[in-house]
């Protein structure tokens, strides 16, 4: 079973889970065993808000020469994640170019976001890196972010700095505050 990231407080002693997560954690932690326990750095869920309306935005603009390779925005997201560089990379070697292309076509059915290349009688397969919270820390997000929407802004012609502009980070239709509110210390632990 994977661990699920949960809050807790430092009481001065010890490592407190936040009273509404006691029930995930009496499940997944062992009384008597030691964990490591990591600091996730929290990311500004406005830059994520910005980040997937600037992909949004570069999708309406695509060119119509790139619709049939990116046919929705997570399709751009997705592939624009590989061809930066945040991808993870599997190779198969067939024992003919033939068997080989039906390799191909065949994992390139299972998973329409993945990019599937062949040279002669080797496959290689790239899956975009996740960019969950949990999976990428704000450092790498931030890196990411970057790097696709330079990407995507140069399939459809602009700088970034015209992409964003047309998704302004501090813009939100939907009057959301930019931060989640902060939580307090348990009063009762």
């Amino acid at each position: 079973m994977a661990m699920k990231p949960i809050p807790f407080f430092w009481d001065g002693e010890k490592m407190v889970p936040l009273h509404r997560f006691f029930g995930v954690a009496s499940k997944q932690y062992e009384k008597g065993t030691s964990y490591i326990l990591e600091v996730l750095e929290p990311r500004s869920i406005q830059s994520q808000r910005h980040y997937h309306a600037s992909i949004g935005e570069a999708f309406k603009n695509l060119p119509s020469s790139l619709t049939d390779e990116y046919k929705s925005p997570e399709h751009l997201r997705k592939k624009a994640l590989i061809r930066v560089g945040y991808a993870d990379e599997s190779t198969y070697v067939c024992r003919s170019a033939a068997e080989a292309t039906r390799l191909q076509g065949f994992i390139q059915t299972f998973d329409e976001y993945t990019i599937v290349e062949r040279r002669g009688n080797v496959i290689k397969r790239y899956t975009a890196q996740s960019q969950s919270m949990h999976a990428m820390g704000k450092k790498a997000f931030q890196d990411s972010k970057e790097r696709v929407l330079d990407f995507v802004a140069n399939l459809i012609g602009v700088d970034v700095a015209t992409l964003s502009a047309q998704n302004p980070p501090d813009h939100d239709p939907g009057g959301r505050s930019e931060e989640p509110e902060p939580v307090p210390p348990p009063e009762d632990y």
